[in-house]
């Protein structure tokens, strides 16, 4: 028997086989473009951290020269305020007198030599023993006073009683912080 040679019908893959293989190459491609994409993006982020590391020590070192800067000014500051709040505040006196005083009593003169210790002597002139004792009732009966002498009392040509009065006040009187 002769062994024929001659056109042999070749069967090809079935097609479900080309899809799955046309299928599972597609994805291999897509996970080696993630991979490298992903790759890619990693080391371009780690570059800018990198980069902003760098900037922000730069501004660290920037912002810590600031604030020694600032802590300069507000050591400063603080000097300035403890020699303010060191100094007495005489306006307050003048305000809590002229708020207080009653109308037939006048004060001509103001010693203010013990202000360290919260103290103020007023000479005034009053027209009668009544009128006195109503101002220092007045001043009194107001919070920021702690003690009131009157001393040195005469009456002059015209018949009008010329005293002292010596006020010791609460220190808020003489703070640069409140306000009467």
């Amino acid at each position: 028997m002769a062994i024929e040679l001659g056109k042999e019908k070749r069967t090809g893959a079935p097609l479900w086989t080309i899809f799955l293989f046309i299928g599972v190459a597609l994805a291999i491609a897509l996970l080696a473009a993630s991979y490298i994409y992903f790759f890619v993006s990693q080391k371009s982020a780690a570059k800018k951290i990198a980069d902003l590391d760098a900037s922000s020590a730069d501004l660290n070192i920037k912002i810590s020269q600031k604030e020694s800067e600032l802590s300069f000014a507000q050591a400063k500051i603080d000097d300035y305020n403890k020699i303010i709040n060191s100094h007495k505040n005489l306006s307050n006196t003048f305000v809590f007198i002229e708020k207080n005083i009653i109308a037939p009593v006048w004060f001509n003169s103001f010693d203010f030599s013990n202000v360290d210790r919260n103290s103020v002597t007023l000479g005034g002139v009053g027209p009668n023993f009544i009128a006195i004792g109503q101002q220092i009732e007045a001043f009194k009966k107001q919070d920021l006073v702690k003690e009131i002498y009157l001393s040195d009392i005469s009456i002059n040509k015209e018949g009008e009683i010329v005293f002292l009065l010596k006020i010791f006040f609460t220190p808020e009187v003489f703070s640069f912080e409140k306000e009467i």
